[in-house]
């Protein structure tokens, strides 16, 4: 069971590298962790003219009346974001968001990189990429497994 639990983790999971380049000056590179399709952990330096940080992902669903987010990453697709929610990314006092756009807001097929209010900054588009970082996913994996079997030791000793 634990040797079928190591294998769907591995093929599930994976850490990323994730770059943006904005037309406007703002870049971001960061990391995150994919788990079945969704952003679990990560962060996003952001660089330029406004809001520049080091922010760090908030994981799940959700709208804070600024930005509704999703985490869903379409891996080896492109786009790897959709136009629903994207990432949300904060720091003390400022976040922002990342999403893929199909033309609503800036132009179609481009991913856009968004502040909170009061002045929206950056509000910037552009391009971004997403790669694997090599051996990531089986890093990924091999603390799943681990964690697996450290509950199977425990339900032994305490059941």
């Amino acid at each position: 069971m634990v040797s079928a639990l190591f294998v769907a983790a591995q093929a599930y999971a994976g850490v990323y590298n994730l770059t943006y380049t904005g037309v406007d000056g703002t870049d971001a590179t960061g990391q995150i962790v994919v788990l079945g399709g969704y952003a679990t952990s990560g962060y996003l330096d952001v660089t330029g003219p406004a809001n520049a940080g080091d922010y760090t992902l908030v994981p799940g669903s959700g709208s804070d009346g600024s930005f509704v987010w999703d985490s869903i990453v379409f891996v080896g697709s492109d786009p790897f974001l959709d136009t629903t929610g994207g990432l949300q990314f904060a720091m003390a006092g400022a976040e922002v968001n990342m999403f893929y756009n199909s033309g609503q807001w800036d132009p179609a097929d481009t991913y856009s990189l968004w502040g909170a209010p009061p002045n929206w900054a950056p509000e910037s588009y552009g391009t971004a990429t997403l790669t694997p970082v090599p051996d990531g996913g089986l890093t990924v994996a091999l603390l799943g497994g681990a964690l697996v079997g450290l509950q199977a030791l425990r339900r032994k000793l305490f059941c």
